[in-house]
């Protein structure tokens, strides 16, 4: 059955109107636009100030692990010196005739206000402990390159890099012939915060 209500010819309703759909294209404006690279930039300086952050604490770390390992190898370094004399001592039969502390407090001038030094390198290193020195910083440490790795090594050598470290020991007796408090220190360039220093006791097994 056709609809007999449908008509083909629209010009049977006047009072209709049929538009056709409109595409309204719309923007930012001015003030979205600002908010937005506002935004963008906030957003990259805090990434930039936390990397930035990270580093710094990266570095800062790397540096007290440095420090730590400087503040053993000088304690080890007084350590050997003490267990040759005593050896000697052993060997020679000299117990009590013979100062444990030799070269460390005596002619090492750990016992010195500005303490002393300890290069692991050199033949006098492994003998004797060498004062600092205020007026040359014999007591900074600087990388030798002339081995298949960097060491420090105490003072300056030709072609070697300032490490930035400065290196101190201080030995006490504290129980005459029996006892002695070693303190090491370590310090980094002129930053007073960086100060790092480990103390023990090292004794007279004779």
């Amino acid at each position: 059955m056709k609809n007999k209500y449908k008509y083909k010819n629209w010009n049977f309703f006047p009072n209709t109107r049929v538009e056709a759909p409109t595409l309204r294209t719309t923007g930012f404006t001015l003030v979205e636009s600002l908010v937005a690279v506002a935004i963008l930039l906030i957003a990259v300086t805090t990434m930039s100030t936390v990397a930035q952050s990270g580093l710094s604490s990266t570095s800062n770390v790397r540096s007290r692990i440095t420090a730590i390992f400087l503040a053993q190898e000088g304690l080890e370094g007084i350590k050997n010196i003490k267990d040759s004399n005593l050896l000697q001592i052993s060997q020679s039969e000299l117990v009590g005739d013979f100062n444990w502390l030799n070269n460390i407090t005596t002619g090492g001038k750990c016992d010195y206000p500005d303490g002393c030094g300890y290069d692991i390198v050199s033949s006098k290193g492994l003998s004797s402990a060498m004062k600092c020195d205020p007026d040359n910083n014999n007591c900074e440490l600087w990388f030798d390159t002339f081995y298949e790795y960097s060491v420090y090594r105490q003072g300056n050598f030709q072609g070697d890099e300032y490490s930035g470290f400065t290196r101190k020991i201080y030995v006490e007796e504290t129980v005459q012939n029996a006892e002695a408090r070693v303190r090491v220190v370590i310090t980094k360039g002129e930053d007073p915060k960086f100060h790092y220093e480990i103390v023990t006791f090292m004794y007279n097994w004779f």
